[in-house]
């Protein structure tokens, strides 16, 4: 820069020197030169700027690593003390920090105050724990760059897996689907009556050693025992069955003879838990799976080829016991219900003329109420789909949902006929051997109820009419007509309950025409007198032999699957078979049709029965009037009203009354999507709904004019 002028002499006397003559010349260009070196300086200024700007910046982040780490070494670049850091200050801010000198001296740094008079960092690391820290982020950045390509590999990977999953398992569903078509029923596929010695081991209809109270029940659940079938432990729940694995199903199909000894199951492809709780709002695809246990959707892979084997299996176990869910009134107040699906899977899946999903190994121990199901998973399209092209299936029917499917006329009138078939194979089994009825029905039952039947059976139809008054007074029959129905009192309890959450818990809930004072008060008078007659009106249908058949007492399009055949015609097959029992056939599709929407009921409930009643003829050569069908069917429609109303019960645990206000409609996600409370509260919407032009009240006057039963003493609802 500039030197400094000289300072002025003070004056003694003498007078100051005469300044020399200036050259401008040589000014000018002294003037360049210091603007040269004006420049200069300026530029090195604002490096030393920048450089200081990136020391403060250092100094600071320093700063910030000292506080988050205790132990490092730093020096205090103001005394020159070095020290080392304990810690965020105790009480202090975030931004402050404990420090110990070398000395002993103990300070607390405010990292904001980073900076000493003179512009230099108070504190900084000290230069080899500086590197070791560039050391150790240079590694780590090494270490997390190698781990993101790692990663980038592993994704790589795990997409290229899921692709050849994918494309394995269009593979399977493809080549599933040939075998389940290919499966025919045939003489060597067919039911045949077991060898004398093999009957006498095979297991029969009861309860065996069911455990007989609460406490009972919920220490047997816990317990592993085999099953009564085929003699072997099975998981009972879906993370066993994962973690017995391939080497037990090996073991389970070989031991129910479904799988040749000389393959094996080696691999599980694909694992997936359906249904798992369906007392809680779920998915849509979550609710297509029933509520009467939990399911698993698993693909397999054979050490020699699938054969004629589907590599798809559908397995189902009881659900875990809580206080919300179903799982003690299946196992326990249903009694048979999973028995009776079990011993269905053994004996007759894949061995009647209706196709059914054959059975891979199903077992179950009854003193522990546990059990599980093991079948070829049926070919069902992707949910959504909603057609289905010649040889391919339609996708799987939510229940209560049949606004969801787009022509379901079509699929009730197939249905209709695989239903018809399936009780006309049991008539015709039923005169060749007693072994499949006694898989469903106590021999002493059995024996009583055929006592009955010959001398119903020898009556005719006027003449049981005639006589039915003189009949119900025997005493002999007494528990048979006492087990036929809910009594008076029950049941119209059942009615009650249904009539408070019509009117007064969720009466927004209904359609409008539906809780129309004049039309609710028409309902629910005429239940309430109907209700008096429940086991009256049921023996009265469980005693004709005409119509004794076995059956699913909830035989809803659910519980069946679809597809069409070569020409475009929609087939059906049956599957679901839990409480599988001997019931009346007119009973059996009136808890079927009460799933369907009203509208479709209205136009073709007659027509369907009539469908019914021929393909019945077809199948096993009896015609049966359908005047009299008819009337039984409706008649039985009471008996699911108030069946209907009881569930209310279970409603409530899941969703407290209070709650209901809020619920608009049925289409309400917290109801379209909790499986439980759909069914349970839309089934009595489409039971109101048989009032507008399907009354069963009519059929029942006449049935009391056939029979001349006189009429009770009724007390008024709600009183």
């Amino acid at each position: 820069g500039l030197e400094p002028r000289p300072r002025l002499q003070r004056r003694t006397g003498a007078p100051p020197p005469r300044p020399a003559m200036i050259d401008f010349d040589d000014l000018e260009g002294e003037l360049e030169h210091k603007g040269a070196d004006l420049e200069a300086l300026a530029e090195q200024n604002r490096a030393d700027k920048e450089e200081e700007d990136r020391a403060r910046a250092a100094a600071e982040a320093a700063a910030r690593s000292v506080r988050i780490h205790a132990g490092l070494r730093v020096q205090h670049l103001v005394t020159g003390r070095t020290g080392v850091v304990l810690a965020a200050a105790v009480g202090g801010s975030p931004a402050d920090f404990r420090v110990r000198y070398d000395n002993g001296d103990e300070r607390v740094q405010p990292v904001a105050k980073f900076e000493a008079e003179d512009g230099r960092p108070v504190l900084e690391v000290v230069p080899e724990e500086a590197e070791r820290l560039s050391a150790e982020a240079e590694e780590a950045e090494r270490a997390a760059a190698s781990l993101r390509e790692a990663r980038a590999r592993e994704e790589a990977a795990r997409r290229a897996e899921e692709e050849a999953q994918r494309a394995a398992a269009r593979a399977q569903e493809g080549g599933d689907r040939e075998r389940f078509i290919a499966f025919r029923h045939s003489e060597a596929s067919a039911f045949r009556p077991l060898p004398e010695d093999a009957w006498q081991r095979h297991p029969r209809a009861g309860l065996g050693e069911r455990p007989q109270n609460m406490k009972q029940f919920r220490e047997a659940v816990l317990r592993e025992a085999p099953g009564e079938f085929h003699g072997i432990p099975f998981p009972r729940s879906p993370e066993e069955l994962g973690g017995w694995g391939p080497q037990w199903l090996t073991r389970a199909m070989h031991a129910a003879g479904s799988l040749p000894r000389d393959n094996a199951v080696v691999r599980f492809r694909s694992f997936q838990v359906k249904a798992g709780d369906v007392t809680k709002e779920g998915s849509a695809d979550e609710n297509l799976w029933g509520g009467a246990g939990c399911k698993v959707l698993l693909a397999v892979e054979y050490g020699n080829g699938p054969g004629g084997l589907t590599e798809g299996m559908f397995v189902k176990m009881p659900f875990e016991f809580t206080g919300k869910n179903e799982r003690y009134k299946n196992s326990m107040t249903l009694s048979s219900m999973d028995w009776s699906e079990v011993m269905f899977l053994n004996l007759l899946a894949g061995k009647t003329p209706t196709r059914t999903p054959r059975c891979y190994f199903a077992d179950m121990n009854r003193s522990t109420t546990n059990s599980i199901i093991i079948m070829e998973a049926i070919p069902y399209a992707e949910p959504g789909t909603k057609d289905a092209a010649p040889g391919e299936f339609f996708a799987a029917c939510g229940k209560y949902r049949d606004w969801n499917i787009p022509n379901p006329v079509d699929l009730y009138y197939a249905h209709a006929k695989a239903l018809a078939q399936f009780c006309a194979y049991y008539k015709k089994i039923s005169l060749t051997t007693e072994q499949v009825d006694l898989c469903f029905m106590e021999e002493g039952a059995f024996r009583f109820r055929q006592g009955v039947f010959a001398y119903i059976g020898g009556l005719s139809w006027s003449d049981r009419d005639a006589s039915f008054c003189g009949i119900l007074q025997d005493p002999n029959l007494a528990p048979f007509v006492a087990s036929s129905g809910f009594p008076p009192n029950v049941a119209t309890g059942f009615v009650e309950l249904g009539r408070d959450f019509v009117l007064r818990v969720a009466p927004q809930y209904f359609p409008e025409d539906l809780v129309e004072p004049r039309f609710t008060d028409r309902v629910f008078r005429e239940v309430n007198e109907m209700a008096y007659y429940l086991s009256e009106m049921g023996f009265y249908s469980n005693m004709m032999p005409e119509f004794f058949s076995l059956g699913h007492p909830n035989a809803q399009i659910d519980n069946a699957f679809f597809w069409r055949g070569a020409s475009g015609e929609v087939l059906a097959g049956l599957t679901d078979f839990g409480n599988m029992s001997h019931l009346p056939m007119p009973l059996m599709l009136g808890g079927g049709w009460c799933g369907a929407e009203p509208e479709l009921m209205d136009e073709h409930e007659e027509k369907l029965t009539r469908v019914f009643l021929d393909e019945y003829e077809k199948a096993c050569g009896i015609r049966l009037s359908f005047d009299d069908f008819y009337l039984h069917l409706k008649i039985t429609q009471v008996a699911t009203f108030c069946g209907c109303c009881a569930n209310l019960g279970g409603v409530y645990r899941i969703m407290p009354k209070a709650e209901w206000k809020n619920v608009k409609s049925r289409f309400d996600p917290k109801i379209d999507n909790t499986f439980l409370l759909r069914c349970y509260t839309v089934q009595i919407i489409f039971l109101l709904a048989l009032w507008r032009k399907r009354n069963p009240y009519p059929y029942f006057q006449t049935w009391l004019k056939r029979t001349g039963l006189p009429r009770k003493e009724i007390s008024s609802w709600g009183s």
